[in-house]
């Protein structure tokens, strides 16, 4: 790719199901991808918009939910890291890999309060029942 030029793209993302702050979050599909990368002297520039589904477990209930995810970011790269900027990513033999960067901003993008429904009743800390489901007969209510 010639410095100044751009290439359009658009594609799909497989991410691996992983630990993040002591939760799974699951990749059950690809990410959709799209986006422009361009050639701007020694770095690549692009631009992803992505879309998908993450699953993540309710912070009140414990079930798992699906996540939508709709965001854009910026991504610089380079060919080698940049101990300077740990914000750049690398690619090599000249193939963007945008996984890596990818995971990352969808990771940053989450909830920090996650429910799998607004009014999510969680579950009963005598029985366990899930009240949204089941109403206990407990008297720690």
């Amino acid at each position: 790719m010639a410095e100044g030029s751009s290439l359009e793209f658009q594609g799909e993302q497989i991410l691996n199901d992983i630990e993040f702050q002591g939760e799974r979050v699951g990749f059950s599909a690809p990410i959709s991808l799209r986006g422009i990368i361009t050639n701007s002297c020694q770095i690549l520039s692009a631009h992803i918009s992505l879309e998908g589904c993450v699953e993540l477990q309710c912070g009140a209930c414990t079930g798992m939910y699906e996540h939508k995810i709709d965001l854009s970011f910026e991504a610089g790269y380079k060919r080698f890291p940049d101990p300077e900027d740990p914000d750049i990513f690398t690619y090599h033999n000249d193939r963007v890999d945008f996984g890596e960067a990818v995971l990352e901003y969808i990771l940053l993008s989450l909830p920090t309060r996650r429910r799998c429904m607004e009014d999510c009743k969680g579950i009963c800390p005598g029985c366990g029942f899930d009240l949204n489901y089941y109403q206990c007969r407990c008297q720690i209510i």
